[in-house]
């Protein structure tokens, strides 16, 4: 990993930022007068994008080492919440632990999923079968292209 910026505002501009202050709140903090434009102009500054990264993955990273807690482990935790739930007939807190579920699988799974029934859905198909496709399409694309008479 890189390490500090070289330049001291510059890197403690990267702090604040992960600490969680505002681009204009750590511009001021790192040194610099107050001025939107320049704070959102550095805060899109590449090597203080890579230093943010770097930061937030070194802060992840401790919490995950002296926590224990990491993404599986929430995961069976919703999957626990979930099931009490259930058992107490708490519908909403199950929903809730379910949704939570559903938004880590989404993320992961269900996307790569959907590639992957289209991709088949096509594999299964002859080629003229996919020849009809395209022509279907380019001539759905033509008569779009063409102005209306009213």
């Amino acid at each position: 990993m890189p390490g500090p910026l070289k330049n001291s505002r510059h890197e403690r501009f990267a702090q604040e930022l992960c600490a969680g202050a505002t681009a204009d709140d750590a511009f001021v903090l790192a040194g610099f007068k107050r001025n939107r434009g320049n704070a959102t102009r550095l805060k899109a500054n590449e090597s203080i994008q890579a230093r943010l990264k770097e930061l937030e993955d070194e802060r992840k990273n401790m919490v995950v080492e002296h926590t224990a807690i990491d993404a599986a482990w929430v995961l069976r935790k919703a999957a626990e919440l979930h099931f009490k739930a259930l058992e107490d007939k708490a519908y909403s807190a199950a929903k809730g632990a379910l949704d939570l579920i559903g938004k880590h699988v989404d993320v992961q799974a269900f996307r790569e999923q959907m590639l992957v029934n289209g991709l088949i859905e096509y594999k299964n198909l002859s080629d003229e079968e996919i020849a009809a496709r395209i022509a279907a399409h380019e001539a759905a694309s033509a008569d779009s292209d063409r102005p209306t008479t009213h």
